[in-house]
């Protein structure tokens, strides 16, 4: 089974990214390396330096994908205080992502629709 695994760099992430493969899963993890690291990756997942709120980024990252988790989010409650509209950004998931017939969706509506039921 193939999932997705958004801020798989960070610190929880890449912790999940690791028992994943342990497991077999074939991981693949979309990070915009803004809070994590690179060299916490495991060399068994595919790796995207992109970012949730990209559409070309989140389209690659969901390509054959059965589940996804999302662990890509702004850590400190502080930000939210100095940059409120950064968070909402954030707590929206992902930026809309196109389907053929120009509707919108956000992740939550995106999965079942490319039946992603995890």
């Amino acid at each position: 089974m193939k999932v997705l695994v958004t801020g798989g760099a960070g610190y929880i992430g890449s912790h999940t990214v690791l028992e994943l493969c342990e497991y077999g899963y074939d991981v693949v993890i979309l990070d915009d390396l803004s809070l994590g690291d690179r060299n916490a990756v495991d060399d068994r997942a595919t790796f995207i330096h992109g970012s949730t709120l990209n559409t070309a980024d989140l389209a690659k990252g969901l390509d054959g994908v059965s589940a996804v988790i999302h662990l890509a989010a702004f850590k400190a409650a502080g930000e939210s205080m100095i940059d409120p509209g950064m968070q909402w950004q954030s707590a929206r998931l992902i930026n809309l992502y196109s389907l053929p017939r120009r509707l919108s969706m956000d992740i939550l509506n995106i999965c079942p629709w490319m039946k992603i039921i995890r």
